[in-house]
């Protein structure tokens, strides 16, 4: 990953957007998404699927048909401390298994 890689096009692209003067959050999920594919190999980043028990995570990563993670994208104005004391974030943390809670 020389010069940033994934990294600097992932920021290179958020400014981008920015830049018109009306991005949201849907505006960087195409951004969001080759980040995330480019962090490993054969990795798949799925784009709102189907929904799960514990609700809707903004994305599935996946290798193969193996599910490795979820991704709950958020605007870049949203404080990270707030959406982590979310109800939504809670509710997705407590349909983890005990081992991957011990990770959030």
């Amino acid at each position: 990953m020389s010069n940033g890689g994934p990294f600097r096009a992932y920021l290179q692209q958020l400014q981008k957007n920015l830049s018109t003067g009306a991005a949201t959050e849907q505006t960087h999920r195409s951004a969001l998404k080759g980040l995330l594919e480019a962090l490993g190999e054969e990795i798949i980043a799925t784009n709102e699927p189907k929904h799960i028990e514990c609700g809707a995570p903004d994305y599935i990563l996946t290798r193969g048909r193996t599910p490795i993670g979820y991704v709950e994208a958020k605007d870049l104005r949203t404080s990270l401390g707030v959406a982590e004391r979310s109800e939504q974030l809670a509710r997705y943390r407590e349909s983890l298994s005990p081992s991957m809670r011990s990770m959030c």
